[in-house]
């Protein structure tokens, strides 16, 4: 159980990282599309906070015990850096934004708002720094609190 405190610690911030990252990437290009066949924060205004939640917070919230806290411990376990694994978790926000920015921004819109995805892999890609930072401290003042030099 001790591995797993540090992972649940994690899980609520894991949550807001990503809901963040779905907002910041909202705003900043799903704010450009000025038409009705998208339904985004300027089409529905503070009802698209709720949107996410249900959209983004819901499933990620899900899906961090169920694939996150499995990868972690993976990568813990095996990646001895957290230098390596601070870059592998940026790498995974950035994949990750850039399949959300894929499912949610059509082709033709991405074309003509001029939707850059590299916000995406900016926004989501601090999401994986921030939780690569975090879960590294975390695990880092747990080890100390129990008494081991390195936890995992």
């Amino acid at each position: 159980m001790s591995l797993l405190k540090p992972y649940l610690k994690l899980w609520f911030p894991f949550v807001l990282a990503v809901t963040a990252a779905a907002l910041g990437l909202e705003s900043i290009e799903g704010y450009k599309i000025k038409t009705t066949e998208y339904y985004g924060l300027m089409n529905l205004g503070a009802d698209y906070f709720l949107v996410i939640i249900i959209m983004v917070s819901l499933p990620s919230l899900v899906l961090y015990p169920l694939i996150g806290v499995p990868v972690s411990l993976i990568m813990r376990r095996w990646i001895g850096s957290a230098a390596v694994r601070t870059v592998l978790y940026a790498w995974i926000g950035v994949l990750g934004g850039m399949w959300f920015f894929n499912e949610n921004y059509l082709e033709d819109m991405v074309v003509r708002f001029d939707l850059r995805i590299s916000t995406a892999a900016i926004c989501f890609g601090m999401a994986g720094l921030f939780y690569a930072l975090l879960e590294h401290f975390l695990i880092s003042r747990l080890g100390r609190e129990l008494g081991f030099e390195k936890l995992g």
